[in-house]
């Protein structure tokens, strides 16, 4: 990969939906590094057709501004992971298949 200059790898990753973009994003650290990048700007993620663990989720969601809605199938999260998805910046939050949860009073 180090033939291929970052530049040009996140101009191929933005031509990628969600999943193609995870899914290079855990094959190598310049892979993730770019995803990474290019995922700060993305203002929605809709995350449906998989079911992300959170180690393959986190590096996804980084610092981002813009995000403003994100929907996650939790079937493979656990209620922990509410400390890292929750942001006061986020105006929406939908959580799917997330009722064996065990919620927080």
């Amino acid at each position: 990969m180090k033939v291929l200059p970052s530049a040009l790898i996140a101009t191929i990753m933005t031509n990628l939906d969600i999943r193609s973009i995870q899914s290079l994003a855990s094959t190598c650290k310049t892979f993730r590094s770019c995803a990474a990048h290019i995922l700060s700007f993305v203002p929605t993620f809709h995350l449906f057709d998989i079911a992300p663990l959170m180690d393959l989720l986190r590096p996804l969601l980084p610092s981002n501004p813009y995000l403003r809605s994100l929907k996650v199938d939790c079937t493979r999260l656990d209620d922990s992971s509410l400390d890292f998805l929750i942001s006061p910046s986020l105006p929406e939050l939908c959580l799917y298949n997330c009722a064996d949860w065990l919620w927080r009073t």
